[in-house]
């Protein structure tokens, strides 16, 4: 599953401007930020109990979530996750 997962975030973030989107406004959306801050603490939490599948799918859902709604304060923190993740993931090269 981590390679599937990964190689999405990869396309979604392919399929918008990379420029573009970082340069946009910071959304205000409490509900992003929410979501976003669940799925860093739900991360975490799956690294510290062993379960890397997990930690993978709730970071590239960050990302995706990042890239489809906004930049928001966790968003820097998603994204290093998911290079975190991309980088120890042994299949993810193949992406």
């Amino acid at each position: 599953m981590s390679p599937i997962i990964i190689k999405k975030t990869f396309d979604a973030y392919d399929a918008v401007d990379g420029e573009v989107w970082l340069k946009r406004e910071k959304t205000d959306d409490k509900t992003l930020d929410m979501t976003l801050q669940f799925y860093r603490a739900i991360g975490f939490a799956s690294y510290f109990s062993k379960s890397p599948q997990i930690v993978v799918y709730f970071v590239c859902k960050a990302v995706q979530l990042s890239i489809k709604k906004g930049v928001c304060k966790y968003t820097a923190i998603a994204i290093l996750q998911f290079a975190g993740v991309v980088i120890t993931d042994s299949n993810a090269i193949a992406c």
